[in-house]
């Protein structure tokens, strides 16, 4: 549970940050017309809107990611551990969807 909290809080410290940097490198390359048509709250507002969506729905996508991949890991090496010949068959599928 630790290890899946740490990696969970540094992936979406990344992610919001990332997100922010590029928004804030799109606004600093644009034009200066950008700039006499758009108001600074609009600005503003759109900064915050859209880092508050990074900061409160991405960690609980990124939370069920984990929890969807531990099941279906645990699931394949259950199926495995009954039925051996599975194994076979897995790594195959796996490959092919991999290259999907």
């Amino acid at each position: 549970v630790l290890i899946r909290q740490l990696v969970w809080s540094v992936s979406t410290w990344r992610a919001s940050r990332e997100m922010h940097l590029n928004m804030v490198h799109s606004v600093f390359h644009s034009p200066l017309s950008f700039f006499h048509s758009t108001p600074q709250g609009r600005i503003l507002n759109r900064f915050s809107k859209d880092q508050d969506s990074v900061d409160t729905s991405l960690p609980e996508v990124t939370n069920d990611f984990f929890i969807c991949m531990f099941y279906s890991v645990s699931k394949a090496i259950l199926v495995t551990i009954a039925i051996p010949l599975f194994f076979i068959f897995f790594i195959p599928i796996m490959i092919v969807f991999y290259f999907l």
